[in-house]
């Protein structure tokens, strides 16, 4: 079955990322089912495995989703150009990782516009995101949804409520609290950036 989406504009995108909960929702998975074919593109052309493609792109989808709501995306190209170009550089990154002798690639690649980008830093970052991903499975649910939709979706605690079909947004701010404390409770001891 084919899903068949509204066509939105750049500008529409990123104001629903900007807002935040449902509408953020709504215009990541727009950004990601839109431009999936990105994903085997980039596996035909780098020959990269397919899941490392699936992982790379995942992470520029991110990256554009936190530049928008930071600023740094200001609609000057497309957004599906500036999402296919940090794409692009995930990619390299994963080919480089496995590399024996990265001068090949780099001889062929094209100038990055932001050179301070430091792959250790990025590996820590990734490593640190995979920690708390395992702590959020740890927790369960609600806590897990609770804290996904507050925290990374930004829906306010009525949406989350509605979300998890409980009646008073109360019980939800104080859950989202004792989940809050749980999780400050577990990364006790780990070292997050």
């Amino acid at each position: 079955m084919k899903v068949i989406y509204i066509e939105k504009s750049d500008t529409e995108i990123a104001e629903e990322i900007r807002q935040g909960g449902a509408a953020r929702e709504a215009a990541v998975r727009y950004l990601i089912e839109k431009n999936i074919g990105f994903v085997y593109k980039m596996h035909r052309k780098l020959r990269i495995e397919e899941s490392q493609a699936k992982d790379a792109y995942l992470d520029a989808v991110i990256a554009v989703m936190q530049q928008i709501e930071n600023g740094v995306y200001r609609g000057e190209n497309k957004i599906s150009s500036y999402l296919y170009q940090i794409f692009y550089f995930k990619s390299v990154d994963i080919i480089r990782k496995k590399a024996t002798n990265s001068e090949d690639y780099v001889e062929s690649m094209p100038e990055r516009a932001d050179s301070g980008n430091d792959i250790s830093l990025d590996l820590e970052q990734k490593e640190s995101v995979r920690q708390i991903a395992q702590i959020l499975e740890k927790i369960g649910q609600p806590c897990k949804q609770i804290l996904m939709d507050w925290g990374f979706w930004g829906y306010s605690i009525q949406e989350i409520a509605q979300r998890l079909k409980i009646d008073d947004p109360l019980k939800v701010s104080r859950r989202k609290y004792r989940c809050l404390e749980e999780l400050k409770e577990r990364l006790k001891g780990i070292k997050i950036l």
